[in-house]
């Protein structure tokens, strides 16, 4: 056996007692088994020299302290009623609060002090109990050589975490070259060739050869090809007409305005040529921080194209004999544009018109003239319906760019997409279709950028969509009053909104404000020219004037964008077209000779 540690001070506390067997005395000892034949019979450990007190002192090593946890102090056994001796009463086992409670005195060093941590004495409050997890690992460390001091720093950065952590780099390494290959068309013996074999007429690889390769032969974007933009949401400290039409024409697309500010969408390009000019902007906002909710479920209410198209032949079938479906033409991607003509039989009637969602954004825009059918041909036997669907002929056109309306509904979010779905020479996609009509086209407010959501197209009338609305009204001798639903702002707008003077025609411009008066008692919206707010050229309505049809623009509830802008959900449908029942039959009424209006006849 190995020599036994000196022996060490009693660190300022009693010795520990010789712990007795159980029962009111010591039991003698068992004795000693004997040797086996052959061997010297061993001396029986000791736990160190005999103190003066006559009792051995503990050892405070490892085989010591084992040793004296071995020879813990007996218990005190329980008399039962007869006198006799019951088993061990068992102490209580402390409770986690009670532990953590012990723990917290002892410091966060408790378990590296003393005997076993290198860091002086344990403390009164450490006793020996519990210790022996940590001396069996001390001790299975310092047999393979290594230090039985805790490592110090935070988690994960010890040499297995770390050695872990390269492996996994690597492996991502090795997977996007492997990638990288794939993109390149090469088959996998190539790869596995150029990676370790060096290729043909090579000893070894070159990994800056092979990166270069992969670089080169990797597939280049098609030229002028432009990636999916971040459009933003733009408020401008614009109060000035002269502003304003500048902003609309750097491709600002202004969809609400309150006289002292102007707000609108523009994609990454516009705004920095609004910096550019130097335009005072006061909040930049990205349109997908919004997060508006898709037609499903809250917004049911609403029509996608094939329910429009359902809705309207519906219609046709209840209401056969005063009204028949058809289509206008068709869109960029082949989807016929749907109409509804509401009037009973007879030659030469005057006609009215209205048509929705020129802008593929603005839904409210398609629900209120859908709406409008429907509410005709269920009150059409209702004396006042009746007489005007006798003495006159009504049009709808709820939807003109169903494209654009499909894309911004498809993926479950709507995406603020305003225009149609041209593609264009730099590859991005749609038209402005209301700054595509052909009065003084390609003017002030209205982008020379395809990027820009005001772009005005390569040339007039170069969509199918404005195409079919003008072969629609120039179809239609008999037509006098026509709307172009929109949104948002709640305006009743009239021409011109291409150019700042009036119309030069001072009766025709006296009927349209007596009539958008009129009907702004009826909505509550704000009737006034469409180039007080800014001028924009290529507009449906001057257009349409220019023919000598009465044409107005109303911008639909909401008032603002913090009221909902253009998706202010399925609450807004109902009175919304409630408010523009009235407007619209008075509009019916007058389609004979909008000039009654002014107080007089054509």
């Amino acid at each position: 056996m190995g020599r036994a540690p000196p022996a060490r001070p009693h660190l300022g506390r009693p010795p520990p007692r010789l712990p007795r067997r159980h029962g009111p005395a010591a039991l003698p000892r068992p004795p000693r088994r004997p040797a086996p034949s052959g061997q010297p019979r061993q001396p029986r450990a000791r736990l160190g020299p005999l103190p003066a007190s006559g009792r051995p002192a503990p050892r405070l090593g490892l085989e010591g302290l084992h040793a004296h946890r071995r020879r813990r102090p007996a218990r005190a056994r329980p008399l039962d009623a007869r006198g006799r001796q019951g088993p061990p009463a068992r102490r209580p086992r402390p409770t986690a609060r009670a532990r953590r409670a012990r723990l917290r005195q002892r410091g966060p060093l408790a378990r590296e002090r003393g005997p076993l941590g290198g860091h002086g004495p344990a403390p009164r409050g450490l006793q020996l109990r519990g210790l022996g997890r940590r001396a069996r690992r001390l001790r299975r460390r310092a047999a393979r050589g290594r230090s039985g001091a805790r490592r110090a720093g935070p988690r994960g950065t010890g040499p297995a975490v770390k050695k872990s952590r390269l492996i996994g780099w690597a492996l991502l390494g090795a997977a996007a070259l492997l990638g990288a290959f794939a993109a390149t068309g090469a088959r996998a013996d190539d790869v596995w060739e150029a990676l370790f074999d060096g290729g043909e007429g090579q000893s070894t690889s070159s990994f800056k050869a092979f990166l270069e390769h992969v670089r080169s032969d990797a597939p280049k974007p098609k030229p002028g090809a432009v990636a999916a933009d971040e459009h933003y949401w733009v408020v401008l400290r614009a109060q000035s007409k002269a502003q304003r039409t500048q902003a609309s024409k750097l491709g600002l697309s202004i969809d609400t305005s309150d006289g002292a500010a102007v707000g609108g969408t523009a994609d990454s390009a516009t705004l920095q040529r609004l910096k550019e000019a130097g335009l005072p902007i006061a909040s930049v906002k990205p349109l997908r921080s919004f997060k508006p909710e898709d037609f499903p479920p809250p917004d049911a209410t609403y029509h996608n194209y094939g329910e429009v198209v359902s809705e309207l032949q519906g219609l046709a079938s209840a209401g056969s004999g005063f009204v028949s479906a058809f289509s206008i033409g068709t869109s960029v991607r082949g989807r016929a544009i749907p109409g509804l003509r509401i009037g009973y039989p007879g030659r030469n009637k005057p006609a009215a018109a209205f048509l929705g969602t020129h802008h593929a954004r603005e839904h409210l825009s398609t629900e209120v003239p859908l709406l409008l059918a429907r509410w005709l041909v269920e009150h059409a036997r209702e004396p006042r319906v009746e007489k005007l669907l006798k003495t006159r002929d009504v049009y709808i056109v709820p939807l003109v760019n169903p494209d654009g309306s499909e894309y911004d509904v498809e993926t479950g979010n709507y995406k603020w997409h305003r225009k149609n779905m041209a593609k264009n020479a730099d590859g991005s996609t749609g038209v402005d279709l209301n700054r595509n009509y052909d009065f003084r086209f390609g003017g002030e407010g209205a982008s020379d950028s395809p990027g820009s959501d005001t772009y005005h197209g390569p040339s007039a009338f170069s969509e199918p969509e404005s195409r079919a609305v003008r072969d629609f009204v120039t179809a239609l001798p008999n037509l006098k009053m026509m709307v172009s639903y929109h949104t948002f702002s709640e305006l009743i707008l009239y021409p011109w909104g291409g150019a700042d003077e009036p119309i030069p025609d001072t009766r025709a411009l006296s009927a349209f404000k007596t009539m958008a008066a009129k009907m702004a008692q009826w909505t509550g919206y704000k009737p006034q020219q469409s180039s007080e707010l800014y001028v924009a050229t290529g507009d449906t309505c001057d257009w349409a004037w220019g023919k000598g049809v009465f044409c107005f623009t109303f911008e639909l509830t909401p008032k603002s964008q913090w009221e909902g802008g253009f998706y202010p959900g399925a609450g807004a449908v109902q009175s919304t077209f409630q408010k523009n029942i009235e407007p619209a039959l008075y509009m019916i009424e007058l389609a004979d000779d909008p000039y009654r209006a002014a107080g007089g006849n054509s």
